[in-house]
């Protein structure tokens, strides 16, 4: 590899030598942005689902005192569109 390129003239070096750091450049762009993205959306869906946690808690605690099943169905039947959520279920003592 490095006889080939000592064989190439100065301009053929020259340009070598740039389109390599720019890829390389790019490269490590590319991975730095994907992994930013992954920690924005692992931030943005954490913040979602506490959000939608907190108001299904407040909505439910009515259904929890007078014992209305119908209700507590209901308030957790909003997880039902939302694919990051898996199980819902509420606690009867």
């Amino acid at each position: 590899m490095m006889n080939k390129i000592s064989a190439l003239s100065i301009n053929s070096k020259l340009l070598f030598i740039l389109l390599f750091s720019s890829a390389v450049s790019l490269l490590f762009a590319g991975v730095f942005l994907i992994l930013l993205e992954l920690s924005e959306f692992q931030r943005t869906t954490k913040n979602d689902l506490s959000a939608l946690a907190a108001i299904i808690g407040n909505r439910s605690t009515a259904a929890l005192m007078f014992d209305d099943r119908n209700l507590a169905t209901e308030n957790l039947a909003v997880f039902n569109n939302i694919p990051a959520v898996q199980i819902t279920c509420f606690v009867w003592r």
